[in-house]
């Protein structure tokens, strides 16, 4: 007898959506079980196809031969066979006994393969017969699952020739399976069993998942976002329940689109799968939070103002705003057609971050709050309201052996009526010097020039005040003329609080000079 086995799965790999396997398979087409029994205590001759071999299993109660004893052989295949799971070895063994008066303890057993596995449900069949005998012979089919009780399938009593099919769709990932085969002989002589096409398969168990992407999960509020889910075993016709926060909301699609998303809002979706044997059918994905921005607010200025030609805006302030402050910018018009960026980014835009103005302008800040739109804030208008009445080019003053030398031009004049020069001896009591016509109207530069032969002290300290003919006049930076021979070295140049600040900085300011003088400038 030739044993043949056939792994046909060994190889084949595991496809997605859990299909039907073979498992195990076996022919017997060819093969015959047989086993002689005979008075007398004759041994029979043991097969010679290598597969077999044979032992004496005792004697079985006499049925009323002539011979006082019985030979019994049993056959044992050590064959190995595998299983898709990995499984290593299986043995079929055959008991073949004396079946005297027909006791059911005698019989033939044949015990398949143990099938253990990640696999959900199994069928089993097979084909098998009983012969060569004059007795009433008949065979049984079995199957046992998780080590329980043998169940009867596709055979019935007396029956010489059968064949049995059983399905299960019970088994868990680690359920085991064992088929056997009885057959009970009557015969005198001689008896044989055949089995053939032993046919085991099964669904392999498949583990569902799913991962979701978003177009995107920074976004300003009111932005579409459109999440997409990539199932893994899902079957040919998966469900889909999204969630937000783990709340069920969408449709049953691959894909979620809103735009009504809030800050912090959690993105989820379970996937149901219809993939033959998913265990388990349900899986959860990934979790996608989502950051949402308000809209920016640009926020409300603080008043206009009307200022003097040349001279700086007081602070501006920004108040009720929605974001961050990421540039101030001016303009000559109120629309900003043409703008110029100022880089402060406080809420406050100083007046040194405006500086000195000769024209009506604008100032307004940019807002921008996370990825959403800047937005602009009202703006504030300052308005030039007594322009200059002339534009100082210069005024400096020099010792010489005439006197002290005053000087000063203007680049244009309006409506200038009259200088009046001022001196000190010590920049706190000023008296009046001199009174010098204006040119009225000009757009062209004029040059003026005094010298004072009365100078007093050491050092003599003067400044130039400008009358319009409307009575509105102007006081312009004090200047000092050393008569000295010996002119002292200027050391530091220090503010009211003692701190060095430079010659052209606001305010009243101390000139130290190396021979302990200290002059105050205003």
């Amino acid at each position: 007898m030739k044993l043949r086995i056939i792994l046909l799965m060994l190889f084949l790999p595991v496809f997605l959506y859990g299909q039907i396997v073979t498992l195990y398979t076996e022919d017997f087409s060819n093969d015959w079980k047989k086993g002689a029994i005979t008075y007398g205590g004759i041994t029979p001759s043991q097969p010679t196809d290598g597969n077999w071999s044979w032992s004496n299993v005792g004697s079985p109660d006499n049925d009323g031969g002539s011979a006082s004893s019985w030979n019994d052989m049993g056959f044992i295949d050590g064959a190995s066979v595998m299983s898709t799971n990995g499984a290593t070895s299986s043995t079929l063994s055959f008991r073949w006994n004396d079946v005297n008066n027909g006791s059911t303890s005698n019989r033939v057993d044949w015990f398949s393969k143990t099938i253990t596995g990640s696999y959900m449900s199994i069928t089993a069949s097979l084909t098998y017969a009983i012969g060569s005998g004059s007795g009433s012979n008949s065979v049984w089919a079995y199957y046992q699952i998780d080590g329980g009780s043998w169940t009867l399938f596709g055979s019935s009593v007396n029956q010489s020739t059968a064949s049995g099919t059983f399905t299960s769709g019970t088994l868990s990932c680690s359920s085991s399976i064992k088929i056997k085969v009885e057959a009970l002989t009557r015969d005198n002589n001689a008896a044989y069993v055949t089995i053939d096409d032993v046919l085991i398969t099964g669904c392999v168990v498949v583990v569902p998942s799913i991962s979701i992407t978003s177009t995107t999960n920074n976004i300003c509020v009111g932005t579409s976002v459109t999440f997409t889910a990539s199932p893994t075993n899902g079957g040919a016709g998966p469900s889909y329940q999204w969630k937000k926060n783990g709340v069920n909301i969408g449709t049953n699609s691959t894909t979620y689109t809103s735009s009504s998303l809030s800050n912090n809002d959690i993105i989820s979706c379970v996937m149901t799968s219809n993939a033959s044997c998913a265990n388990p059918t349900a899986a959860t994905s990934n979790s996608i939070t989502n950051s949402v921005y308000s809209l920016s607010v640009g926020g409300t200025v603080s008043s206009s103002q009307n200022v003097y030609s040349g001279d700086n805006p007081n602070d501006i302030l920004l108040t009720g705003k929605n974001g961050s402050v990421i540039k101030w910018v001016s303009s000559s018009d109120s629309l900003f057609n043409t703008s110029t960026d100022i880089l402060v980014t406080n809420t406050t835009l100083l007046s040194g971050n405006m500086g000195p103005i000769n024209t009506t302008t604008y100032y307004r800040a940019v807002v921008k709050n996370g990825v959403c739109n800047e937005s602009y804030s009202s703006f504030v208008e300052m308005t030039i309201v007594h322009p200059l009445p002339i534009e100082l080019l210069y005024f400096k003053g020099k010792h010489t052996d005439d006197g002290n030398i005053l000087e000063w031009g203007t680049a244009t004049e309006t409506n200038n009526d009259y200088f009046i020069l001022h001196r000190s001896g010590y920049p706190i009591v000023w008296n009046d010097i001199s009174e010098i016509d204006g040119v009225g109207t000009s757009s062209f530069s004029h040059h003026y020039r005094y010298v004072d032969k009365n100078y007093i002290n050491e050092i003599t300290y003067y400044y130039l005040s400008q009358t319009d003919f409307d009575g509105k006049h102007k006081d312009y930076d004090i200047i000092s003329v050393d008569n000295r021979k010996f002119i002292p070295e200027l050391i530091k140049i220090t503010n009211t609080l003692g701190q060095d600040v430079p010659v052209d900085s606001p305010g009243i300011k101390f000139f130290h000079y190396s021979d302990g003088t200290i002059i105050k400038r205003i």
